[in-house]
């Protein structure tokens, strides 16, 4: 696949453990929608790391561009970070998004400082601080848990389980139980 502003060809490469594809003339990342969400929850890259790779940015891409995958026009989608707005390029078809340098910064800068983001670190702190026959009680609780519950793979990415199933989000069976013990 080729670069959608650059045109040159894009090359596999690791970032916080997910592969992604970066052009290494403009700095542009091509992820899938659920390895960003991967790359968000994360976090292994601190508060400093990401701010220096958010300000090696240049500038956001101007105009439509077009997927590399199916060439179609991704929709350009807004997301603001303080004052500063930038686009991201989304395909919907093919749940691609591009970003342009640094902005993978600035969207993993956004959810660790959303709702979201602070539950997620809190779920991790009480993860760590778990005994290992509570995180193992937890196991066996999510054993039983409906196969198709989205946040059944969540945390078993999070305790290094196999994941189950694909994500979907409308599956939350027996979750509310797991966390009234949990925390």
């Amino acid at each position: 696949m080729n670069c959608p502003t650059c045109k040159i060809r894009i090359v596999r490469t690791p970032y916080e453990g997910v592969n992604l594809l970066f052009c290494n003339q403009c700095q542009g990342t091509l992820v899938k929608i659920d390895r960003l969400n991967v790359i968000q929850t994360k976090r292994e890259k601190d508060h400093d790391e990401l701010a220096d790779e958010m300000n090696q940015s240049a500038h956001d891409t101007e105009g439509q561009i077009h997927c590399p995958a199916c060439m179609r026009r991704m929709q350009k989608r807004s997301k603001q970070l303080g004052q500063s707005t930038f686009g991201v390029d989304r395909c919907e078809s093919c749940q691609l998004i591009w970003l342009d340098n640094g902005e993978l910064a600035k969207l993993q800068i956004i959810y660790e400082f959303s709702e979201q983001g602070r539950e997620a670190q809190r779920f991790k702190d009480r993860l760590n601080n778990m005994t290992p026959q509570e995180k193992n009680e937890l196991k066996e609780r999510i054993s039983k848990l409906p196969k198709e519950n989205v946040a059944t793979d969540v945390v078993a990415g999070m305790m290094d389980l196999p994941n189950r199933t694909p994500w979907s989000p409308r599956e939350t069976t027996g979750w509310f139980e797991i966390l009234d013990w949990f925390y």
